[in-house]
């Protein structure tokens, strides 16, 4: 797995990570598929919460160890 590599899309994966339940937890209101839909958002933005720590915690150790190792 190879962290990205350049600071706009690593920062398009947090932005999306903080703004999708935001903008599905409004889906609440639609009163038939608002619920689910609400759910099935949250649940893609935790997924990509995880890649965005993955992707840090990759660009952290690259950049501590050297890279002849």
């Amino acid at each position: 797995m190879n962290p990205t590599a350049d600071m706009a899309g690593r920062m398009a994966y947090t932005v999306a990570a903080v703004a999708m339940p935001t903008v599905a937890n409004q889906l609440d209101a639609i009163p038939a598929i608002g619920a689910p839909l609400n759910s099935i958002i949250d649940n893609i933005a935790v997924m990509i919460a995880g890649m965005v720590v993955a992707n840090f915690l990759l660009a952290v150790k690259d950049s501590v160890m050297a890279s002849g190792e």
